[in-house]
């Protein structure tokens, strides 16, 4: 199967305390970058009026208003151009505010949308501003650009390392791993003739993977004396250091809301020990301890092998052949339908 056969699995309610936050970020920032340009765009209509043309408004508009206006449209651009502290756009914000105040009670202003939506629209990015304790604008490009950093190097590892990864109908790879906790060692081998084999992959900070162990711990409940579970903790997906998923207020409070039970807060394991110690809490948190957590070696041996990275899912028959395949995680990661894969492959 080519990848570009894969199929987009994850339910999209799975994705959410992912993507929402960038969206709101990119919703401000926009506002902002709005705003800051029909600033600058009023101050060279007033500082630089057209001949003949009509005057924007009667009775408020002089040249000082349109250096003010000049001034402040450049302040919210500064923290994002010049690395200006975020409190040099609030007091732009306040201005605009301000000015837009004076629009409200100006009664001779013609266009009525324009009268409301500089006062609301400047409070509205201002108590975000307090709210993220950052400038909107220059935060919602720092973690934009690096999510499409990360998520561009993370797609193009899965496509180089699903190349050699197992297809539907070819033999599964054999692997060697040690449990977290060091008391059991899995190899693949073993069920051959004997079980059918739910291969999971994942870690702590996928938030579809780690939402999705919920689904995975009833099925091996009701399957294991039928399937083999076989859980194998990676690399982790989103640790602090690297692509984090909680470093904005938002984020965090959109974790909380779509009550995402990923790690925040979670550096990535640099030995052995740490990612099994990761392992054991991740098991604990998760999986009740109900099933052993199989841990990936620091080369990233099996999860290469697999092309698993972030998390991925395949079903293997009694003979070894993967029959279960969807895809990359997180798009393709969905433990309902490894429920069905399965129900069909027990009734053949």
């Amino acid at each position: 199967m080519e990848s570009s056969e894969y199929k987009f699995l994850v339910e999209i309610s799975d994705l959410l305390s992912s993507l929402l936050p960038y969206f709101v970020h990119f919703i401000v920032a926009v506002f902002q970058g709005v705003l800051a340009l029909q600033l600058l765009l009023w101050s060279k209509r007033i500082l630089f009026p057209k001949k003949n043309a009509a005057p924007m408004t009667v009775g408020i508009h002089s040249k000082t208003n349109g250096i003010v206006l000049l001034v402040a449209g450049l302040c919210l651009l500064l923290p994002l151009l010049l690395g200006a502290h975020y409190w040099v756009s609030g007091a732009a914000l306040v201005t605009a505010a301000l000015y837009g105040l004076s629009i409200v009670l100006s009664k001779k202003m013609k266009v009525q949308f324009k009268k409301y939506s500089i006062t609301l629209i400047s409070l509205g990015v201002l108590c975000f501003m307090f709210w993220e304790k950052a400038d909107p604008l220059k935060q919602s490009v720092y973690v934009c650009f690096k999510a499409l950093k990360w998520r561009i190097y993370e797609s193009s590892w899965q496509e180089i390392h699903d190349k050699t990864a197992p297809k539907i109908g070819e033999m599964a790879p054999d692997f060697e791993l040690v449990s977290a906790d060091l008391k059991d060692t899995v190899r693949l081998s073993d069920y051959r003739n004997n079980k059918p084999v739910a291969l999971i992959f994942g870690s702590h900070t996928c938030p579809p993977h780690s939402d999705g162990t919920k689904i995975l711990k009833e099925l091996q409940k009701r399957y294991k004396n039928k399937v083999a579970f076989i859980s194998v903790y990676l690399k982790e997906a989103h640790p602090t250091d690297k692509w984090w998923l909680g470093e904005t207020r938002t984020q965090q409070a959109i974790f909380d809301w779509t009550k995402t039970v990923g790690r925040r807060n979670l550096d990535e394991p640099e030995t052995l020990q740490a990612r099994r110690r990761a392992a054991s809490n991740y098991r604990q948190q998760l999986y009740d301890n109900q099933l052993p957590i199989y841990v990936d070696t620091m080369d990233d041996q099996v999860g290469e092998l697999y092309a698993a990275k972030p998390t991925r899912l395949y079903l293997i028959d009694k003979e070894g052949k993967v029959i279960y395949n969807p895809g990359f995680g997180p798009m393709s990661f969905n433990p309902k339908k490894l429920e069905e894969e399965i129900e069909k492959y027990l009734k053949e």
